[in-house]
């Protein structure tokens, strides 16, 4: 009777482990990218805005997965708004978004045409800002050249100063074209003239030298207070 013979077949085992295994850490690595939502999200420079109000423009609020969106993405979203003049993004390890910012601060209201200026001379209706700013209001018609120039003016006014200030008025004389008048809050009344309006951001210190009087101080024309009766 003949031999059968039978060939043993020999499995080449660790190879085909290390290739299952390679084919899980790449499957784990793009899950991981892909899917994993972001962990940790970090705003920097923003003062009026609010971390919502970021989140929601960037459609960044339900923490999406880290690279739904690709940094240059989100920076353009982030400059499509008014409030925002730079963005810039960095994705970190451990899925860290940062978002680093520099706004476009809205200065003043202007009631002739109901507009919000901002820092950048750009205005955009009353009607379309949805978020509240506390701001003082310039309330009669400015030319152009000069509303530039307050613009500016603000744009260098110390915030707390800023936020003193409850109406400006355009009040030119026939020696001075540049010259507003500010109502404050605390109930005095400051002539300024916009070559001169690095002055307003010594108000405070002003304030103290008065002893709790109210009145006109003239910072157009040389520096005097006038007391109220």
């Amino acid at each position: 009777m003949a031999m059968i013979k039978r060939k043993k077949l020999k499995l080449k085992v660790l190879p085909t482990i290390i290739l299952i295994s390679i084919i899980l850490i790449v499957g784990i690595l793009i899950y991981s990218l892909f899917y994993i939502p972001i962990k940790n999200i970090i705003i920097k420079g923003n003062n009026y805005l609010n971390d919502d109000y970021i989140l929601e423009i960037t459609n960044l609020k339900n923490y999406p997965s880290i690279m739904k969106y690709s940094n240059k993405t989100l920076e353009k979203k982030l400059k499509k708004s008014i409030y925002i003049k730079e963005a810039k993004i960095k994705k970190d390890f451990y899925h860290i978004v940062k978002i680093q910012i520099k706004e476009n601060k809205p200065l003043f209201i202007y009631r002739t045409n109901n507009s919000i200026v901002f820092e950048d001379n750009r205005q955009e209706s009353k009607d379309k800002i949805t978020t509240y700013f506390s701001l003082p209001t310039l309330i009669n018609e400015t030319p152009n050249d000069k509303l530039n120039i307050l613009t500016s003016c603000m744009k260098k006014t110390k915030k707390t100063i800023l936020n003193n200030i409850s109406e400006i008025k355009y009040e030119p004389v026939k020696l001075d074209e540049d010259r507003f008048l500010l109502l404050m809050n605390d109930k005095n009344e400051i002539y300024i003239t916009l070559t001169k309006c690095n002055k307003l951001n010594y108000y405070n210190e002003i304030l103290k030298q008065l002893e709790n009087k109210h009145g006109i101080l003239y910072l157009d024309s040389g520096n005097y207070f006038e007391i109220k009766e």
